[in-house]
């Protein structure tokens, strides 16, 4: 690893810590889905199962980051301290995959301004301070493409139809592979392969309802769980039963309004490439994810960084992809992580948080812009299609 990675990687550590200690509190109480992840994990360390309380079974997050905070749980101690320092640690992890992956495209010089671009970026640094899965996911899926890239040219060839049809064959049954133990247990458990969570149904159901279009705080984004329709029929039916059912009505929704329906995909689309950083009911001013009481806390809800730095990276991305438009078949794959990030924002709802997966690419192609504008030089990566 040469120093000027090095460096820039500690720099990655140490915006994280800061930010955990200085601003979101290492004594703060757990907020949102962090309840869940970390009962779940404090389950599965105790050896009481994938449940939530009391030993029943749950599907409702997805396994493998309360499983891998688990383990961190039972060598630690179930301290919730721990897991931060985990998801410093995989925010590192991230600005290191995400310089591989853009020297393998484009080369050291783009590499290098790409992973000082993941380190400082403020939504990357938010979310390294929450026990939320986000960084274990963005992890998984910088790893998946650095390592397909070079396999599949290693193995299939640089171009031909059959090659591009044999990659195909091997992400799908690296799919399958991932699911089919979750799916297996989830049929033993409850009788039917749920091959992702049961908290879909609801999540869809939050962004698709009256409240959501009639209210315009909500626009773009979800109703709170209390102004939902039908919320208590929905947890009377239990965890399975009730995802059906949220399903159901979120549904019933879609097609009994089919102009409204449009007109929200679009809120969200907006809300999802937006270059602010605040959120109507639990957005940074607000004072949901930390507390605005401290000096630092003050600080930082009343500066929207987020906004600050999208200014910049924001256009350097979209120069990026102009400017690569030539090699597009090359980079079908980081257009692939773009468009399902935003396809999914677009029916379920839009934030900052369900963009954190792409916020790497969006740096990979600033990255190589800002490089080009810096040193004149061509494409000299060598990732084949």
């Amino acid at each position: 690893m040469n120093w000027k990675l090095l460096a820039i990687i500690v720099l990655a550590l140490a915006l994280r810590a800061m930010f955990w200690l200085e601003v979101a509190g290492p004594s703060a109480p757990l907020r949102g889905d962090e309840i869940d992840y970390d009962a779940i994990a404090r389950s599965v360390a105790s050896g009481n199962g994938f449940s939530l309380s009391a030993g029943e079974p749950t599907a409702s997050r997805p396994p493998l980051y309360p499983i891998l905070l688990a383990g961190v749980y039972r060598i630690a101690g179930a301290r919730t301290e721990a897991g931060k320092i985990l998801q410093i640690l995989l925010g590192g992890a991230i600005v290191l995959l995400t310089y591989l992956l853009a020297r393998r495209l484009f080369g050291e010089i783009a590499a290098l301004v790409t992973a000082v671009l993941v380190a400082c970026n403020p939504s990357l640094i938010f979310i390294s301070s929450y026990l939320l899965a986000e960084n274990l996911y963005i992890v998984l899926l910088l790893s998946f493409l650095v390592l397909f890239a070079a396999v599949s040219v290693l193995f299939f060839g640089a171009g031909a139809r059959g090659s591009r049809f044999a990659r195909s064959i091997v992400v799908l049954a690296g799919v399958f592979c991932a699911l089919a133990p979750w799916a297996a247990r989830n049929e033993a458990r409850f009788g039917k392969p749920i091959l992702f969570t049961t908290h879909g149904g609801i999540t869809f159901y939050q962004g698709n309802n009256r409240v959501a279009y009639d209210v315009p705080t909500y626009r773009g984004t979800v109703a709170p769980l209390d102004a939902l329709p039908g919320l208590d029929d929905i947890k009377g039916k239990g965890e399975v039963a009730g995802d059906a059912e949220a399903w159901r009505l979120g549904m019933a929704f879609v097609r009994e309004n089919p102009g409204l329906v449009a007109r929200m995909a679009a809120w969200r689309f907006m809300r999802f490439w937006r270059l602010a950083g605040d959120a109507p009911f639990s957005g940074v001013k607000s004072g949901w994810w930390w507390d605005k009481g401290t000096r630092f806390g003050s600080l930082a809800s009343s500066i929207d960084v987020v906004f600050l730095f999208s200014v910049v990276v924001i256009p350097l991305f979209v120069i990026g992809l102009a400017m690569t438009v030539r090699r597009a078949r090359a980079l079908v794959y980081l257009y692939g992580v773009i468009l399902v990030h935003t396809a999914s924002a677009v029916v379920f709802f839009g934030s900052l948080r369900a963009r954190m997966g792409v916020e790497p690419i969006i740096a990979i192609f600033a990255g190589y812009c800002a490089a080009r504008l810096l040193t004149r030089r061509e494409w000299d990566g060598h990732f084949e299609d």
